[in-house]
């Protein structure tokens, strides 16, 4: 967590609770995103724990689906059982 108490907890990315499998990805836990800076209590990860990182994120680009989204469309996801993400965009007066 970032500034949270207890500064960190652990658990697997993947695990099972009956009858779902449940996957929770997110690498800026690990190492910060922008202005949120990683926790300096947050032991370091070992290099193992780096490559796992790697792995889900190369395997889910390289099985990704692309959606071509339109001005008004809506999407409801499982964040729990699906890993999403967000393309770089800049609004502008033609794409608002």
């Amino acid at each position: 967590s970032f500034g949270g108490n207890p500064p960190f907890t652990t658990r697997p990315l993947l695990y099972f609770s009956n009858p779902h499998v449940i996957i929770q990805y997110s690498r800026r836990h690990f190492t910060g995103y922008g202005s949120q800076m990683r926790n300096p209590d947050i032991p370091p990860i070992t290099e193992a724990q780096a490559e796992a990182l790697d792995a889900v994120h190369y395997l889910a680009e390289k099985y990704s689906l692309g959606l071509n989204f339109q001005k008004g469309d809506i999407q409801f996801i499982n964040s729990l059982g699906l890993l999403h993400a967000r393309d770089a965009f800049k609004d502008s007066s033609e794409h608002t």
